[in-house]
């Protein structure tokens, strides 16, 4: 559209989410019927740009909460889409990958059933930082290459005394 300010026809409480290989990301924050198909409230969304300035509304959902699962953060290194849930108290940290025009989705191991949270991603690479923490592992910095986390530096633990 050249330079010039064009509204995407998404919901105004729609998030954005980022642009991965020219695939608008988007979560919802209400239910939004579109094209004779209702996407639930907390949702992850993705479209080609050229798609959906063009009228197209044949969405991929990249995520559907559940009763117990929410939609964290969602971030992109080079060649992935990093997504975290929350499910129930625990954490899960899933790469999605896009290619030939399809999505796939691969869950990234932590080190415990805790809470993860992204800190730091780049997209000229492949690693990234998280943080993680349970009830017997203080907050703890990792970084995640080759699919596996590292612990890099650690909070120190905490002691109870009792009187």
């Amino acid at each position: 559209m050249g330079d010039r300010l064009v509204r995407l026809p998404v919901p105004d409480d729609a998030e954005p989410r980022g642009i991965f290989r020219d695939q608008g990301l988007f979560s919802l924050r209400t239910d939004w019927t579109v094209g004779g198909t209702t996407y639930p409230a907390g949702a992850l969304l993705a479209i080609g740009l050229d798609a959906l300035l063009q009228g197209r509304r044949d969405f991929t959902v990249l995520f559907q909460p559940t009763d117990r699962v929410s939609l964290g953060s969602v971030a992109a290194t080079k060649d992935r889409v990093l997504m975290g849930t929350l499910d129930n108290v625990h954490s899960r940290l899933y790469r999605l990958a896009f290619a030939d025009g399809k999505w796939s989705r691969e869950e990234v191991p932590l080190p415990g059933l805790g809470t993860a949270r992204l800190v730091s991603t780049a997209p000229d690479a492949e690693s990234f930082f998280i943080t993680y923490e349970d009830f017997l592992t203080p907050a703890s910095l990792f970084l995640v290459a080759d699919g596996k986390p590292e612990k890099l530096k650690s909070m120190p633990a905490s002691s109870t005394r009792r009187a």
